[in-house]
């Protein structure tokens, strides 16, 4: 009973696309780390930055679910897509600036010694915060192919 009632409930699988895209984008950021440079990093799985955005991937996975079950001619889908332009927004514009900021201040604080600032120096700034079009569409792709799946095996 519990298995057909998770298996035929549109909210369940809603939810369940989205957590399983954020899984999906967050192991292939460390599958690739691996791949590239032959070790793993573990601390990937609670990153933010890189490709594929696992933001992209839940928020884009929740909408094309709500879509698929509940169609685009209700609220539940209006909110879910704006919802998404501003993560995604987000994501490609104020944490990329912040990313950029990041890197200038750690170049900055390299090369000048500024009295005070001593414990600032030798702490590096996180420079992968937001993303690029090509994370962002990795993302998409990936919420797209986990909703369907989803969809076609409900």
């Amino acid at each position: 009973m519990g298995g057909t009632f998770m298996h035929h409930n549109p909210a369940f699988q809603t939810a369940l696309a989205a957590l399983l895209a954020m899984v999906v984008a967050q192991a292939l950021k460390l599958i690739i780390f691996r791949i590239m440079k032959g070790r793993w990093n573990f601390e990937l799985l609670k990153s933010n930055g890189g490709w594929p955005s696992s933001h992209t991937a839940v928020v884009t996975a929740l909408t094309c679910s709500i879509a698929f079950f509940e169609g685009i001619d209700n609220y539940f889908f209006a909110i879910a897509v704006t919802f998404s332009i501003i993560t995604i927004h987000d994501s490609m514009g104020v944490r990329y600036e912040a990313s950029k900021h990041a890197r200038f201040l750690n170049i900055i604080s390299k090369k000048i010694d500024i009295e005070g600032l001593e414990e600032f120096k030798s702490t590096k700034l996180k420079e992968s915060l937001g993303h690029t079009m090509g994370e962002v569409m990795g993302g998409v792709l990936i919420g797209l192919l986990v909703a369907l799946i989803l969809r076609l095996n409900s």
